[in-house]
């Protein structure tokens, strides 16, 4: 069904990075991943969403990249929360804003990404967005050599 098409199109973005696909397929994928996203898929919306952000086969979008990936965090989305968290780590971004940064890696975090406990860890660690707090800092270390591990 649609969540099949989705993946269908994820994947074909992800092997036209690669080698080279028809523009009509590449546009076509697009058009599909930007449909379901706007239908309230979730997977989708974080899809459209790394889609605005790295600029790839779109112009790059900061704005519609966060748009996006707030949808996805509605549905409890880990990975959206995670690119949340990078969008508002990176100083490049219109949307930099450490604080906001760790929330995000720790809200994702709570819903077991990996990824998020180390950044989270980092933030601990280097005050950023979070008072330097060495202990608070070992825990998700720990934790995301374990998830990461796995």
């Amino acid at each position: 069904g649609a969540q099949h098409a989705v993946y269908g199109a994820k994947r074909l973005l992800d092997a036209a990075r690669e080698e080279e696909y028809p523009d009509e397929d590449v546009q076509a994928a697009i058009r599909t991943l930007l449909a379901a996203a706007e239908r309230g898929d979730a997977y989708a919306q974080y899809q459209a969403g790394k889609l605005y952000r790295e600029g790839y086969f779109l112009p790059r979008d900061d704005a519609g990249a966060k748009m996006f990936f707030e949808r996805a965090t509605k549905q409890e989305n880990h990975f959206a929360e995670y690119a949340l968290g990078k969008l508002h780590a990176d100083e490049t971004s219109p949307f930099f804003d450490e604080t906001k940064a760790a929330d995000w890696f720790e809200r994702a975090a709570e819903h077991g990404n990996g990824f998020a406990k180390y950044r989270l860890a980092k933030c601990y660690l280097e005050g950023k967005g979070r008072a330097v707090d060495i202990r608070q800092s070992c825990e998700p270390i720990q934790c995301s050599i374990e998830c990461v591990g796995k």
